[in-house]
């Protein structure tokens, strides 16, 4: 399932360019800071709460124009993700990830546009983490809003919520009996400046 779902927005990215001979289309580079951290459900109390950890992202993004209103964004982005924990001394692990975010956009006003899509991405560092998280590949689902600042330059924010857990630990008793199943996801929210350029055809 996670092959096919990535076989398609690989297409996706791959086939967009081409459709610059009927549409309107802008190419860009988008970077900012991120704000990240491992959420985690069925918290056990002996395991400690992540802090956000501030990182980085830049990315290569296209835009194509559908119509008056809405329009579709692939980028290829790479971006650090993590956590943060304060334990009696400050501990930060980084999460490097290549991600391939496939967005639909619309516009609200000539300067505000809103964003939503889903975020393939692929573990770069797996092997140093490999204890920390289980999965090469994680799923986000993306929304955010983006300002136009000028013809050139926009502000964005951007929220990725992880859609499958990244480490998975079963808690038991005891006696050895399975208690729940604690799961550990990412959670990341951006801000960023993007450049665009605008291809008219």
């Amino acid at each position: 399932m996670m092959i096919k779902l990535l076989n398609f927005f690989l297409l996706s990215i791959l086939l967009q360019p081409f459709q610059c001979f009927a549409q309107n289309q802008q190419f860009g580079i988008r970077a900012g800071v991120n704000a990240s951290k491992i959420f985690i459900t069925n918290l056990d109390s002996d395991i400690p709460s992540f802090k956000p950890l501030p990182a980085y992202h830049i990315s290569g993004l296209v835009k194509t124009e559908l119509n008056n209103k809405s329009g579709l964004q692939t980028e290829l982005s790479y971006t650090v993700k993590g956590f943060a924990e304060n334990n009696s001394i400050w501990f930060r692990k980084r999460f490097h990830y290549l991600t391939l975010p496939v967005l639909l956009n619309y516009k609200l006003s000539q300067n505000i546009l809103v964003t939503a899509g889903l975020e393939p991405s692929y573990f770069l560092n797996y092997q140093q983490c490999i204890a920390l998280v289980e999965r090469r590949w994680d799923v986000c689902a993306d929304s955010g809003f983006e300002f136009r600042l000028s013809s050139l330059f926009s502000l964005g924010l951007r929220y990725n919520h992880g859609l499958i857990p990244v480490n998975t630990i079963d808690s038991r008793d005891s006696q050895g009996q399975h208690l729940n199943t604690i799961r550990f996801s990412n959670r990341t929210l951006q801000v960023s400046l993007s450049y665009e350029i605008a291809k008219k055809n």
